[in-house]
């Protein structure tokens, strides 16, 4: 995907909106809750999951954990 793709992605969520925030991250949230962050500058993309979901996708090679 790109960015333009992922961005579409994501406001197609009923009430998302994004904004641009900390110079380069597109913050992508639904009633003012952030569900997303896509990295413009260095593209990288930062979404909320379970935990559950959380330890399966870490196990990934191209996954890595959010600081």
């Amino acid at each position: 995907m790109n960015v333009d793709a992922i961005r579409a992605y994501c406001l197609s969520f009923p009430e998302a909106t994004e904004k641009l925030q900390w110079g380069d991250a597109l913050c992508f949230k639904v009633r003012a809750k952030m569900f997303a962050v896509l990295g413009l500058d260095h593209v990288r993309l930062t979404f909320k999951c379970t935990p559950g979901t959380f330890v399966e996708l870490i196990e990934r090679p191209y996954m890595r954990p959010s600081p």
